[in-house]
């Protein structure tokens, strides 16, 4: 149920929703937008990826508990045209263990452009998926 989500607090607790209580961050650096915190059987570490602000690079961070140590960011994918062209902004990268196979992780991204742009080239708003192979971590 719903009501049954704990939530990571300063200090190590896990406990159910405080409102107004900031979370425990899980690393530093800047806030990380709409990603999915997954674990991978095969490679035995958790992982989430990200898009970078500002960026076309797909980064991902890992960790063997959910606590961490979490590692630095690191590049596993770079946007490719047309969604790095003017105009095109990508954001939403999900994984998704169920088309993984060994050692991959299975990533999808989704764009958007202004509206007589993406009409000119309706490929844009459409989700891609991409394979990435993690061979270290």
């Amino acid at each position: 149920q719903l009501s049954d989500f704990e939530f990571l607090y300063p200090g190590g607790q896990w406990s159910a929703a405080q409102p107004g209580v900031a979370l425990a961050a899980l690393f530093p650096g800047p806030a990380v937008q709409e990603t999915t915190l997954t674990w991978h059987e095969g490679l035995q570490l958790w992982y989430l990826q990200y898009l970078e602000f500002m960026s076309s690079n797909i980064l991902m961070r890992t960790a063997p508990a959910l606590t961490g140590p979490w590692s630095d960011a690191m590049p596993v994918f770079q946007l490719p045209a047309p969604y790095t062209v003017q105009g095109v902004f990508c954001y939403a990268v999900k994984s998704h263990p169920e088309f993984a196979e060994g050692s991959e992780i299975v990533l999808s991204f989704v764009c958007n452009a202004p509206v007589p742009q993406m009409l000119a080239d309706l490929a844009i708003y459409v989700p891609v998926f991409v394979r990435v192979n993690v061979t270290s971590t």
